[in-house]
């Protein structure tokens, strides 16, 4: 569907493929909360089952957010040199 709106650019298929993701992404939402609250209701009266549970959802997003934005980092600390290659190589005759 999002192929088909971005090719055609047809405001009908646009208004489909925006219905569909929003249904997706209301299910996905519905579905997380499902789990984490099934989760709770089994580790009740179980405090390391429940702190388990939160550290499973709470940790995660640092150390993604740290990997996924690690190489825009590191290539904007690395400082352009304005030197011209050819003063690196030696001729060879």
């Amino acid at each position: 569907a999002k192929r088909k709106a971005i090719k055609t650019k047809n405001p009908q298929d646009c208004g489909n493929y925006r219905k569909l993701r929003n249904r997706i992404n209301n299910k996905v939402k519905t579905t997380k909360a499902s789990y984490y609250h099934n989760s709770f209701i089994q580790s009740k009266g179980n405090s390391q089952r429940t702190w388990k549970t939160i550290n499973n959802r709470i940790f995660p997003t640092p150390f993604n957010e740290h990997f996924s934005t690690i190489g825009p980092r590191l290539a904007r600390d690395i400082s352009s040199t304005s030197d011209e290659e050819s003063i690196y190589l030696e001729n060879i005759t």
